[in-house]
């Protein structure tokens, strides 16, 4: 206990006497029994501990009768805490106790669980709670609960979240154990208990710190951020509340969890990266149900549902309706039997049909403000920027839907919005969403701003890099041609961006193996780079590698070793010498050497691949093994057979643990190690 108590804490502490199982708390009462006034005095209640029925963060739970009431019969829960869990764990008890008397006050009641007073000895602090003899939600969770009373509990639970975030307070533990139920099903009433864990926003130490159970936790409590980038620097907010409701919301529908340690490790960490949320195979869905969770655990905290938006929704809040005709009618049409496999993210997709804009534009709504378009716009950039780009994509969508109705596919704000919601889906790997985002963008800013205008030609280069990473090689090699031709006239040859649109373009040549073209537009790509970035930047290193790589397969292997020497050598100085883009030059040099039959040369550069990649990958990591093999061979055609019989050793005992011993890998190693034995 670090802080001294706030006067609200310390006029609820009990005057106590300790003796064996007993407890005998002071209190004081007045009385204006039959018209008289009785003055205010000190009275004695004397509690029995009854049995232990439980226990809570940092302590156990006790059950207390109290022997003098009127009926004997008077219940309560004490929550028994040692002083010395308190010291090491850090916790702050009054701060507990801060908000657990707030929350008691009868603006509150029905919504927490009542708090009557604390006390002490040497050794534990007492907390004096309501008894609620039906015990926590989670004991009652045997099964899935019907869609409404789990609708019913979690709008409960909302209430009493709204009140306590806007009172500055988070929970920070939210589940079914740390519910309690006063009224069981179908007709539930629960509250909110065990505040172990909560704590003001504003309190200077931040939200930070890893508390609460794993399962409940939001990604980023867990410091679970996208993959694509570091840490981000932000501490967390009361909406780590709502992803706790959220779980609970999933596991009282599904009795599962979205996010089951044991059976998916990474679950978490794909859906943060994007993944859908999914749900229990062949379960009949509601839609409103599914919207709902996917607002609930959204995966960036800025597009999660605050608990006012759930306690202000349609869909969520209770509601009588005036007739079982109509109840009856109203369930029909908002239940669908889709397969949950089929619903996916629940999410709208833009429409590949434009001709329905004049139906569109007969129910048109009212338009909506520049300052709500400028806000999801922020909103998506806010995403975007710190790589949350399902999230993204989902603000983008919003926002390009509102400018449809507000200025039509024709509008210049529509195409922007349907470009960022190409590039959201492309960095969200949904390479198909971004071909539709990024072709109805460039088709649309043709017309509107013509073929030859940046943003037309961005639009275009953002296709083919779409059509690239789907494969598609054909297709991206038509529309980086365009972008290329588009820039070099309006921006001319030595401009970055029109560089990078031709060596867009030779990598797709590149993956046709048209190797002589993917040659060229390289060769202009390192020239043009050198003079207007220099020969030092990691532009014009990666583009020496592409030149590399195309001359290697255009069996020119002097000339690859020329260009590959320059970009293995630039990238040590420039990133060092374990970075991935180094070694992985390093090894193209190897190969090309290899193949010039210069196995010196190639032993060398193979070596330091070995021990680049075996330091920052690890001994048994594929790439590892296969540029051990290449030294393997270096060495076995410098007639050097004992090295290499103990470089193929290594690798086939790698690829065999890995791999298996089917695979073709692990035999290809094997033959290699025969023939050094041999």
């Amino acid at each position: 206990m670090n802080s001294a108590p706030t006067e609200s804490v310390a006029d609820t502490k009990f005057r106590v006497e300790f003796n064996s199982n007993l407890v005998y708390r002071y209190t004081f009462q007045s009385s204006n029994a039959q018209g008289r006034h009785l003055r205010r005095r000190e009275k004695r209640d004397v509690w029995e501990e009854e049995k232990s029925v439980g226990s809570g963060s940092y302590g156990n739970v006790l059950l207390y009768k109290c022997l003098t009431s009127e009926d004997q019969a008077e219940l309560q829960a004490v929550k028994m805490v040692s002083k010395k869990s308190l010291s090491s764990g850090g916790v702050d008890l009054f701060k507990e106790l801060e908000a657990i008397a707030k929350f008691s006050r009868q603006k509150y009641h029905g919504l927490f669980v009542e708090y009557h007073g604390w006390y002490e000895n040497d050794d534990s602090v007492f907390i004096a709670m309501e008894y609620i003899k039906h015990g926590d939600l989670g004991s009652h969770l045997t099964k899935p609960l019907p869609n409404e009373e789990a609708r019913e509990i979690v709008f409960q639970v909302a209430e009493g979240l709204d009140h306590m975030h806007k009172n500055g307070f988070v929970h920070r533990d939210l589940k079914p154990e740390n519910i309690f139920v006063v009224t069981k099903g179908p007709q539930w009433w629960v509250k909110i208990g065990d505040f172990g864990f909560s704590k003001r926003i504003k309190d200077d130490s931040s939200l930070r710190s890893m508390v609460g159970t794993r399962l409940y936790a939001a990604p980023e409590v867990q410091m679970i951020y996208p993959s694509r980038v570091g840490t981000p620097q932000f501490n967390y907010s009361e909406k780590v509340d709502i992803w706790s409701l959220g779980v609970m919301f999933y596991y009282m529908l599904y009795h599962d969890f979205p996010f089951d340690l044991k059976r998916d490790p990474q679950g978490l960490q794909k859906y943060v990266d994007g993944a859908s949320l999914t749900f229990p195979a062949s379960t009949s869905m509601i839609v409103g149900i599914g919207r709902l969770l996917i607002h609930m655990m959204a995966r960036h905290p800025t597009m999660r549902a605050s608990a006012q938006d759930l306690i202000e929704d349609d869909f969520l809040k209770p509601r009588l309706p005036p007739n079982p005709e109509d109840w009856k009618k109203s369930r029909e049409s908002s239940t669908s039997d889709l397969d949950s496999s089929d619903l996916g993210e629940i999410r709208s997709s833009p429409s590949d049909d434009e001709s329905s804009w004049e139906e569109i534009q007969s129910k048109k709504k009212p338009k909506i403000s520049d300052e709500t378009l400028t806000s999801l716009h922020k909103l998506g950039l806010t995403m975007y920027e710190q790589s949350y780009f399902a999230d993204a994509r989902t603000a983008f969508f919003r926002e390009y839907m509102e400018c449809m109705d507000a200025f039509g596919p024709g509008g210049t704000s529509t195409h922007t919005a349907r470009q960022w919601l190409g590039q959201s889906c492309y960095y969200a790997e949904e390479y198909e969403e971004a071909i539709g985002s990024f072709r109805h963008a460039s088709i649309g800013r043709t017309k509107v701003l013509g073929s030859n205008h940046v943003d037309t030609l961005t639009s275009l280069e953002w296709l083919g890099r779409a059509f690239y990473w789907n494969e598609q090689y054909a297709e991206a090699e038509a529309e980086f041609r365009r972008a290329f031709e588009g820039r070099q006239k309006i921006l001319g040859m030595q401009n970055e961006h029109t560089l990078k649109s031709l060596e867009w373009l030779g990598q797709a040549l590149y993956w046709l193996e048209d190797y002589a073209r993917a040659e060229t537009s390289f060769q202009q790509v390192v020239e043009g780079r050198v003079k207007i970035l220099g020969s030092t930047s990691e532009e014009t290193h990666r583009s020496l590698e592409w030149l590399g790589r195309a001359l290697y397969w255009g069996e020119k292997y002097s000339e690859a070793s020329a260009a590959l020497i320059k970009a293995s050598e630039g990238r040590k100085k420039c990133l060092g010498n374990t970075h991935i883009h180094t070694l992985t030059s390093l090894e193209w040099l190897g190969r090309a050497h290899y193949y010039n039959e210069m196995y010196s040369e190639a032993e060398a550069a193979f070596r330091q691949c070995v021990e680049g990649f075996q330091t920052t990958l690890g001994e048994t990591d594929p790439r590892a093994l296969t540029s051990l093999e290449w030294l393997g061979r270096s060495l076995y055609y410098s007639e050097e057979y004992v090295k290499a019989e103990a470089a193929f050793r290594q690798v086939f005992k790698g690829r065999k643990e890995t791999l298996g011993m089917d695979d073709s890998h692990t035999i290809g190693s094997l033959h290699w190690l025969g023939r050094s034995i041999h």
